[in-house]
């Protein structure tokens, strides 16, 4: 029998679902599934990162850690033979075909190692989600305590990818 990794790459604006998405994919067999998020890594480096994030003067250092430790995570899990779903906003292709190449690259080298011929499928699921859905959700976060993004940043990063 031969096994079988999936990679799964989630695309959307800030609050598109993308979150409550991947954990639910992970929920229906959490033994061999992991969600693999930038923004718990942010927390990771620094708490509720959602409001001071943007006006960090070494934000672009950071975001170059955290590619870091994501490029890290895919390939381990791969080595391991974990399916993984990417959650991030993955809006411009460049930030996400370099994990495709990350992840051929480490199926690659697991046939090579283990004698094996492993599979690897990968998807990009958008999550289709309208503009002002996005900003109501997002609100509703907000209201209720949990991680806001707000209205003109959400508004900036559709114009930014013309996402209707």
């Amino acid at each position: 029998m031969s096994l079988n990794i999936e990679l799964i790459i989630l695309r959307g604006l800030p609050a598109s679902g993308k979150t409550a998405f991947a954990k639910e994919w992970v929920e229906e067999n959490p033994g061999n599934r992991i969600r693999i998020s930038r923004d718990d890594i942010r927390e990771m480096f620094i708490a509720e990162h959602h409001k001071v994030w943007y006006n960090l003067p070494n934000r672009k250092q950071l975001e170059d850690q955290i590619t870091q430790i994501v490029k890290l995570a895919i390939k381990n899990a791969i080595f391991s033979g974990v399916n993984v779903i990417y959650d991030a906003t993955n809006l411009k292709k460049s930030y996400y075909n370099h994990l495709i190449d990350l992840a051929q690259t480490s199926i690659d080298t697991y046939n090579k190692i283990y004698i094996s011929n492993a599979e690897l499928s990968i998807s990009i699921k958008p999550m289709n989600t309208s503009l002002e859905e996005c900003i109501a959700r997002d609100r509703a976060k907000g209201e209720s305590g949990g991680r806001k993004v707000g209205e003109k940043v959400i508004r900036k990063i559709a114009k930014k990818y013309n996402y209707k």
